[in-house]
């Protein structure tokens, strides 16, 4: 695998600015004037670091094939210089960096004299020998890459083996400049902060694997038997409802059944059967009154009218007591289909929302149960 070492390294908050880059280039061009003129150490140095300076502009490099040419100049002119002051190695070094700069530009070293061109003509030949490795860049964001001030199409890039100068640009990411050594394994950097995203799954995408009811979210579309169940058991709630009101209204205190059993026994006072007199003023259960067998005469009743108010009157309560439990039963169904219209399925591992992981976690439960002296109990749990 690849030993690649990293030189340097440097992060810049902002890119620099244009007029800096055109000051680095003006400077690029002097300092070559010079070294037409002079070879001492001191011009070489001076040329040198303008070449350096000019490098921290990549993005002005790859859009300026002027300020492209400049550079070459100014490279090759220092690995001449090197030449002159006999330090081989760092001429060398010197011709290399100007090929990777060139690209597919073709560098003008027959203009420094024949030495020049000859050392150009090895160094071409000596790399291609030793061949070309990938240098990839993998963005976790949108990014643009730049090799040697070069712009990069796509994320990789065919390079001759050595030291290269990388930019990386992004609108969501600080820039990346990194001088990378490239050998035959090739060489992989990864760009960007990662980010850790929480699938989301897209409306109606098939679920695969196991999944579980979770709370917060309506499926879209909403299926026809959540719909259908509401529906339906909310309006059997109304009806329901509806329904026990009305004959609870019925036997109240002052409801018409009540009066017409008050009525009856008013008449029983007044007809011309003093046997069957029932006292409406009385403390006592009229109806257990009425109902009474009169001695010596079984199977019958006190009073035949107000029993039959009383008769009336229980079947109105029966129908009260199922209305109340039908009532009970239907609130409890809408709520459930109510519920289920605010779940969804989502695969198992998800966290879900906080509310239904701590109904979850402490194992919530709730009932309603009707009473059938009237109204109902609800009933509700957690576990601590």
């Amino acid at each position: 695998m690849l030993a690649a070492l990293l030189l340097s390294s440097a992060l810049f908050a902002f890119a620099p600015e244009a007029g800096d880059y055109q000051a680095a280039l003006a400077e690029v061009e002097e300092a070559s004037k010079e070294a037409n003129r002079k070879t001492d150490l001191h011009t070489l140095a001076r040329l040198d670091q303008a070449l350096l300076m000019v490098q921290r502009f990549p993005e002005n490099l790859a859009q300026d094939p002027d300020g492209r040419e400049r550079r070459a100049l100014g490279q090759l002119n220092l690995a001449r210089l090197h030449m002159i002051g006999g330090n081989d190695r760092a001429a060398v070094e010197a011709m290399d960096r100007a090929i990777f700069a060139a690209g597919s530009d073709t560098l003008p070293a027959d203009r420094f004299g024949p030495d020049l061109a000859a050392l150009h003509q090895r160094r071409v030949e000596a790399l291609d020998q030793a061949g070309r490795a990938t240098l990839t860049v993998h963005c976790r964001s949108q990014c643009q890459i730049y090799v040697d001030g070069n712009a990069v199409i796509g994320d990789s890039a065919e390079l001759y083996l050595g030291a290269h100068q990388l930019h990386v640009t992004s609108r969501d990411e600080e820039p990346l400049t990194q001088t990378v050594i490239l050998d035959g394994d090739g060489e992989l950097i990864e760009y960007g902060i990662a980010r850790i995203v929480e699938p989301v799954l897209e409306e109606n995408q098939p679920l695969t694997g196991p999944t579980r009811l979770a709370w917060g979210k309506m499926e879209r579309p909403i299926p026809r038997w959540k719909l259908a169940g509401v529906g339906a058991s909310g309006g059997l709630f109304v009806l329901s409802l509806g329904a026990y009101v009305g004959t609870a209204v019925v036997i109240g205190a002052n409801g018409s059944i009540r009066e017409d059993l008050l009525a009856a026994a008013e008449d029983s006072l007044t007809d011309s059967n003093p046997a069957n007199d029932i006292d409406p003023n009385s403390n006592g259960d009229l109806c257990r009154t009425a109902r009474t067998e009169p001695p010596g005469m079984p199977g019958t009743v006190t009073n035949k009218d107000v029993t039959e108010v009383c008769n009336r009157a229980d079947t109105v309560a029966g129908v009260a007591t199922a209305m109340l439990f039908i009532t009970s039963i239907s609130a409890a169904s809408t709520l459930t289909f109510g519920l289920l219209l605010n779940t969804h399925r989502e695969p198992k591992g998800s966290r879900g929302s906080k509310t239904a992981r701590f109904l979850r976690e402490h194992n919530f439960g709730m009932a309603v149960v009707p009473r059938l002296e009237g109204g109902a109990t609800v009933a509700a749990g957690l576990r601590f």
